[in-house]
């Protein structure tokens, strides 16, 4: 336990450090904090396999009082540093810790399914529709149409693949409720800026996972 609990501190870590270090060599804040989130979220595939409800709760909880502390002293900038005042990095280690304890216990699955969701269909929203998204609205933060778009779509391949994964079919059914689920994901994230979307899509996704599997 001891072992993978420091092999798992230093995997964040090392996600940090690299985001740092792109930062500092002139890599916008924009991008170097998606490189922080996307390989924050492949690591946090590990935690169900490797650790109990009460430990893993304990990593993400460990990780929101140190990024806010970090956000707080103006450090980690290549995560931390944005436009407007957001809290989005320290609320992603929170999103993943309440994630966890709700759906691990049911199945691991469907939190690594939200994890999957948070980590490729927000991360990549966030760096093509910065990059490339030219027509933005803006309700509760900055978003992007494109990023919108591309979150629906990868969201509808996520949920579809671990459908499938679970199933070995796809019927219509699974595919229009993925695709209404895919949908109220895709608007969450839209409505929800200045980082509020870090927490509530890993429990919204699990949530729409969970009756996914377990209702249709």
């Amino acid at each position: 336990m001891i072992s993978k609990l420091i092999t798992i501190i230093f995997l964040y870590s090392i996600s940090f450090f690299l985001a740092e270090f792109l930062y500092k060599k002139g890599l916008r804040s924009e991008y170097s904090r998606k490189v922080a989130h996307i390989l924050g979220g492949f690591i946090s595939l590990l935690l169900p396999i490797w650790f109990d409800v009460v430990t893993a709760v304990g990593i993400g909880i460990f990780f929101f009082v140190v990024l806010l502390a970090a956000q707080h002293k103006k450090l980690l900038n290549s995560v931390n540093k944005t436009d407007s005042y957001s809290a989005g990095a320290a609320l992603f280690p929170l999103g993943l810790a309440v994630s966890f304890a709700f759906f691990v216990p049911i199945n691991l699955i469907i939190f690594q399914g939200s994890v999957l969701i948070l980590t490729l269909s927000d991360g990549m929203a966030g760096l093509l529709g910065y990059k490339f998204g030219k027509k933005k609205y803006n309700i509760t933060g900055e978003k992007s149409w494109l990023g919108s778009f591309l979150f629906f779509i990868i969201t509808l391949l996520v949920l579809l693949t671990i459908l499938y994964f679970v199933n070995s079919a796809l019927s219509v059914k699974m595919i229009l409720f993925s695709i209404v689920g895919s949908l109220l994901l895709a608007l969450l994230e839209g409505l929800l800026g200045r980082g509020l979307d870090n927490l509530a899509i890993p429990i919204a996704s699990g949530s729409i996972l969970y009756y996914l599997l377990y209702f249709l």
